[in-house]
């Protein structure tokens, strides 16, 4: 079955202690249930007599080969970038920008956020937050430019920076804005 699913790209894999299947998208995991019974229909197609291939202990026998052959190294992830999947891509931070770029089963993503990424995109209910608890135009670029500081490894001596593999929750800003 792996063999198969090689040569039609369906990409299954036994990363850690869990199977996955590429959907298209990502990487979703499977019940040990469903894959019992994928890989008993499996048999099925490939001429195991029905009553053998829907048999309990045939089907735990099919898992355990399987669960032994399908293991899959989970890809490295790469420090320099950060990857959030989207429904129509994956977005890529790096240290010389953002893009947008096809579904990838190499990234081993194994979420998706329910929203598409659109350059042109607004957010007027958050805007007017902003407008109403920082009406002072400066104290709105300074929270922005802190935003954006919060994920970046800045290199003083260099004049450098790189992506942050985690949020820093050690980064505080307070904003007064006087207003008369």
């Amino acid at each position: 079955m792996l063999e198969v699913a090689k040569e039609n790209r369906w990409n299954l894999a036994k990363v850690y202690d869990f199977v996955y299947i590429f959907n298209g998208c990502y990487w979703q995991q499977l019940e040990k249930d469903e894959l019992k019974s994928l890989l008993g229909k499996a048999a099925i197609t490939m001429g195991v007599p029905d009553y053998d291939a829907t048999h309990f202990d045939f089907k735990d026998k099919l898992l355990k080969q399987f669960l032994t052959a399908g293991h899959v190294t989970a890809p490295k992830k790469n420090k320099d970038s950060i990857l959030i999947n989207l429904t129509n891509g994956t977005f890529r931070f790096s240290p010389t920008g953002g893009e947008l770029s096809e579904f990838n089963p190499k990234d081993f993503l194994t979420n998706q956020l329910p929203f598409e990424y659109s350059p042109a995109a607004e957010c007027p209910l958050f805007d007017k937050f902003l407008l109403k608890v920082l009406p002072d135009q400066d104290c709105r670029k300074v929270l922005q430019e802190f935003c954006g500081s919060i994920f970046c490894k800045i290199n003083h001596e260099k004049g450098t920076y790189a992506y942050r593999k985690w949020f820093k929750w050690e980064k505080c800003i307070f904003l007064m804005c006087y207003v008369p």
